[in-house]
């Protein structure tokens, strides 16, 4: 299952700190690109905090990820993001215009990283990157898909459906998701578990996390 891949994945690089068992493995904590070909990019040592320290933390007062230049090297970018304990709302289309934007202003060029690519960094990157198909919409790919409600103001009048999503749409727009087949969440409601028990145990989890340190 896409599941069992991520997972697989995940325990492959706890063995190893080494950019090159990353394997193209996108660090969304540190904001970069582990893998061989950054080294390339930035003509810099193999030692993965290095690079976190000298090219593009995204974490606050860090440096800003400079992935044209990354992209240019042929190093496969992808983007991820946290929960509001981390100050995001899990807003992936959200993370994919602050990508667009904030790659503009470290470039200081308006033609650097457009809504098409952005969108790339969410959709079928991620997907190769984890080895979890071409995350396009093809015969023999994994039915995963996620079906929009372009209903509402902000994606009239519709010149370009792309752009529309990466600045104009976030994630309360996603009516239905569909993994492997599977309907996880309809109409905006999810299907398979009780979401109201989930946030409910997690809440207690935190409080017993903060109240034990």
């Amino acid at each position: 299952t896409a599941l069992e891949a991520v997972n697989e994945h995940f325990a492959a690089q706890e063995k190893s700190d080494s950019l090159d068992a990353m394997d193209s493995f996108y660090q969304s904590a540190y904001g970069l690109i582990s893998a061989p070909k950054a080294r390339e990019a930035f003509d810099i040592s193999a030692e993965p905090a290095k690079i976190r320290d000298e090219y593009g933390r995204n974490q606050a007062g860090q440096r800003l990820l400079m992935a044209r230049r990354l992209v240019a090297a042929g190093v496969r970018v992808v983007l991820g993001t946290d929960g509001a304990g981390s100050n995001n709302n899990l807003d992936l289309l959200e993370e994919m215009k602050i990508a667009a934007l904030v790659q503009k202003h470290r470039a200081k060029d308006a033609t650097v990283l457009p809504a098409r690519e952005a969108f790339t960094l969410g959709t079928t990157n991620p997907s190769e990157a984890f080895h979890l198909g071409s995350g396009r919409v093809e015969e023999g790919e994994p039915a995963d898909l996620v079906l929009m409600d372009l209903s509402g103001p902000w994606a009239q009048p519709g010149h370009d459906l792309i752009s529309d999503l990466v600045y104009a749409a976030h994630g309360c727009v996603v009516h239905t998701t569909i993994c492997d087949g599977a309907v996880l969440m309809y109409d905006h409601v999810v299907e398979v578990v009780d979401q109201d028990e989930v946030m409910r145990e997690a809440r207690e989890a935190a409080r017993e996390l903060v109240g034990s340190v």
